[in-house]
């Protein structure tokens, strides 16, 4: 078994690209480190079981929901997020990142909202959960479409040029990644932390807002990126 110690697991946390958003930041990465500690030094479990087992939880999280254990579902709901992240770095500590592991961790990173969302939708009858289920896939998928321009061009999203002299600040913002600290992440943790908690509509506009403004700098992004390929 490969010798793990804590100032490795620490080391995880340096790299800035490895926190997209405050949540992840501040709440999410400080908790998984002491799991991720424990299980890369003292078991051989896998990334992809790590994987599969934070899945579950989320599940779990919305069964609780549904009976109305709202407190258990939310504590639920953010160990299957700290599971996710966990796997992860146990994959990048003992060198096991696979494609199989890559594919099932980004299958479930886009099943998850949108399961999250419908069943929101079902248990309040709003319908702005359709709203918002509708904004997040196109969010995604522009995203996607976008990483694949980058890919065959061999670009990367760093040598976009965008002159910040120009003084717009909206573009100035998405190259600074001011905004893009709050994302879908929040969103998630919006909608299964207080909305499902307290049922008031102002945690779902936010949620609206915020996905809204990711869609917005992910269609800019893509458009500049078309305008500088031409």
């Amino acid at each position: 078994m490969k010798t793990i110690n804590f100032e490795q697991v620490l080391s995880l946390y340096n790299d800035e690209h490895k926190k997209p958003s405050f949540w992840q930041i501040y709440i999410s990465n400080p908790l998984s480190i002491i799991p991720t500690y424990i299980i890369a030094k003292y078991t051989n479990i896998k990334p992809n079981t790590i994987t599969f087992f934070g899945f579950f939880l989320f599940l779990l999280s919305l069964y609780f929901y549904f009976i109305k254990y709202t407190f258990l579902a939310i504590l639920l709901f953010q160990l299957s997020f700290i599971m996710d992240i966990v796997d992860g770095n146990i994959a990048r500590l003992k060198n096991l990142g696979s494609k199989l592991g890559a594919y099932i961790d980004i299958m479930f990173d886009w099943l998850k909202p949108g399961i999250l969302y419908l069943f929101t939708w079902y248990i309040t009858d709003n319908i702005l959960l359709l709203f918002l289920i509708i904004i997040n896939y196109m969010a995604a998928a522009d995203w996607r479409v976008r990483e694949s321009l980058l890919a065959s061009n061999k670009k990367q999203t760093s040598k976009i040029n965008i002159n910040t002299k120009q003084k717009k600040p909206f573009i100035f913002m998405i190259q600074k990644k001011i905004l893009s600290k709050i994302n879908s992440i929040e969103v998630e943790m919006i909608i299964a932390t207080f909305y499902l908690y307290f049922l008031n509509d102002i945690f779902l506009y936010m949620a609206l807002i915020i996905r809204l403004k990711d869609l917005i700098l992910t269609v800019t992004k893509s458009v500049i990126l078309l305008r500088d390929n031409d």
